[in-house]
């Protein structure tokens, strides 16, 4: 569930608000993580949008930029465009 929740751009911005993406270990266990996209793991994902946000969270600079609350709500309307533009895109192929 944790790894799922990183799809949610205003718990990443908690995180960085409360300096959890400042701590070393953490950062380090992030990475540790990554195992989650491998195939044999990757299809007990439900919301494929944390893999992506996993692997920015290993830039300090994006980690830095989450804690910006404008930061925050540029990947939010990001991620919802491009949930959108998928949804209109899978109609237009039925």
């Amino acid at each position: 569930e944790f790894v799922q929740a990183l799809a949610n751009p205003e718990y990443l911005h908690y995180l960085a608000q409360h300096r959890y993406l400042d701590d070393e270990d953490f950062v380090a266990y992030l990475d540790f993580l990554q195992y989650w996209c491998k195939p044999e793991y990757v299809h007990y994902i439900v919301f494929p949008h944390c893999l992506r946000f996993l692997e920015l969270l290993q830039d300090a600079s994006f980690r830095a930029a989450m804690k910006r609350e404008d930061y925050k709500d540029f990947v939010f309307r990001q991620q919802h465009f491009s949930w959108k533009h998928r949804s209109d895109v899978i109609r237009s192929a039925s």
